[in-house]
């Protein structure tokens, strides 16, 4: 190993002893379902800013963001702006409200749970579906994050993929077995602080040892779409950028941040703070990425986002950056960073799995309720089956990362669309609509579902996706409306949900 390795496994060493000493720290704040699921709903503004922020900020900021705006400034840009209007837009209109429905619909911990008590369905047809849609695009980021983690190792340290990705998932385990959603919110506090560190600490130090890094940068951004054929593509692009945005509104993973706050109060100190951590760790992705095109003229990568092997050269341009500064230390921290964003990924939607599995599925559900296994399957016992979810679904996931090794990009980007068209228009509506019923809801999450698989599997372009995507909220608005209205106690227990009280 160079010393760059080197110094790299001793601070991932590190890294690891931290997360689970933060794990044992905050374990006995673990002994209920509300604890394991939602922390309490006790979680601060601080922690719940900047576990929001992380939860977004994934491994693709760090190693896949760069490179694309190496080589496609306009799509990267774009994007970046997108994600965060989309959770600014997330945080002002969804986070108070979500936090006092879930709270008043008898404090439902899962969203499949809001969305049944939402919609009074005594069937369990809408809270099950939900359910299995959840699972799915949770198995997507989690399969992205295990190969994430699985070629960082490999380039560094030279063990198989396969090894990597399961001492990524390995580690992940460890400290959320340990403690459920407190301890992510922590470590995510701690990931969050590393990976602003390690990508301004590289970006610096890139910008330190290369001659005239910005050379040439300003003339890339020039005119490019002058023929009419590429204004048609100016006018796609716009519309998946606003399914970017919309991808905010479905991302469960954020919306379980709304939901574990501490109070209405806190969130607009948390919006603050989460917008502009993560502005920050964006524009410096993109800087960086644009520094390259001097760094490495010779052995830059030009990301093609439908590429196979896109995600492992993302990596190994961040490697190759890493190595350039020619600092073991800084080069070292910089891919902790990396590390840390994948994992506080992994955790989040590992975290939303196995919590949907354990109180959503149909099975697990029944056998919970019965009478003679009242005992048995107390609050307590309901924890240690999410823990049984929770290995259950990083095997899995660990699976589908080895059959499908260069999906990376392919999985963070359909996931992302996916739960937005999917779940962004129907949580949307609940919240903001009052005339909004059960069919709307389940015309949604079947149509979101249904597309995004079949887009997946057809191996669609991803802007032509997110177009697509749009479609599902007028599915949703024009179901409803060729429907019967809801019940007078559903539009009843939805005037409710607007008042808010000091518990909430």
């Amino acid at each position: 190993m160079t010393s760059l390795d080197q110094t790299l496994l001793l601070f991932f060493i590190v890294y690891v002893l931290a997360v689970i000493g933060i794990s044992l720290y905050r374990t006995n704040q673990a002994q209920e379902m509300a604890d394991h699921v939602l922390a309490g709903r006790r979680v601060g503004a601080i922690t719940t800013g900047l576990s929001a922020s992380s939860s977004l900020e994934r491994g693709w900021a760090l190693f896949i963001l760069p490179a694309i705006a190496f080589g496609f400034r306009y799509l990267v840009v774009g994007m970046a702006i997108a994600i965060i209007l989309g959770l600014w837009a997330s945080w002002k209109l969804i986070g108070p409200r979500l936090r006092r429905y879930t709270f008043a619909a008898q404090n439902a911990l899962t969203l499949p749970e809001f969305l049944e008590r939402r919609f009074i369905d005594r069937t369990g047809v809408l809270r099950v579906l939900a359910a299995i849609l959840t699972l799915l695009f949770v198995l997507f980021y989690v399969s992205a994050g295990i190969m994430a983690g699985g070629i960082l190792f490999n380039i560094a340290f030279g063990v198989s993929t396969a090894v990597g990705g399961l001492i990524t998932i390995l580690v992940v385990l460890a400290y959320i077995f340990i403690g459920g959603y407190v301890v992510v919110a922590r470590t995510d506090v701690f990931q969050s602080i590393i990976t602003l560190v390690g990508v301004v600490v590289l970006a610096v130090a890139v910008y330190v040892v290369i001659d005239n890094p910005t050379a040439g940068i300003a003339d890339s951004f020039g005119d490019t779409f002058s023929t009419i054929g590429e204004r048609v593509n100016v006018f796609l692009f716009a519309l998946f950028l606003v399914a970017t945005v919309q991808g905010a509104f479905g991302a469960q993973r954020l919306l379980q941040r709304f939901m574990a706050a501490e109070s209405e109060s806190i969130m607009d100190t948390s919006r603050r703070l989460s917008t502009l951590w993560i502005f920050i760790i964006f524009a410096f992705s993109v800087v960086l990425g644009l520094f390259a095109e001097n760094a490495l003229p010779q052995g830059g990568i030009r990301l093609v986002m439908s590429g196979g092997s896109a995600s492992e050269n993302g990596i190994q341009f961040f490697y190759w950056l890493a190595e350039l500064i020619d600092s073991p230390i800084l080069g070292a921290i910089a891919l902790t960073a990396v590390v840390a964003a994948v994992m506080s990924t992994i955790d989040s939607q590992m975290l939303i799995g196995a919590s949907v599995a354990a109180s959503d599925l149909p099975l697990v559900r029944r056998y919970a309720q019965r009478k003679r296994f009242e005992f048995v399957l107390g609050a307590y016992m309901r924890v240690w089956i999410g823990r049984l979810m929770l290995i259950l679904i990083g095997v899995v996931a660990w699976l589908l990362a080895l059959s499908q090794p260069n999906s990376i990009v392919t999985f963070l980007v359909y996931a992302w669309l996916g739960t937005g068209c999917t779940f962004g228009p129907v949580v949307f509506l609940s919240l903001f609509w009052r005339r909004f019923n059960l069919y709307g809801a389940m015309a949604a999450l079947i149509a979101g579902g249904l597309l995004t698989l079949v887009c997946a599997f057809m191996d669609v372009r991803f802007i032509v996706f997110g177009v697509l995507s749009l479609g599902v909220l007028p599915i949703a608005v024009l179901v409803t409306l060729v429907t019967k209205a809801p019940s007078a106690e559903v539009q009843e227990s939805f005037e409710q949900s607007l008042v808010k009280t000091e518990s909430a």
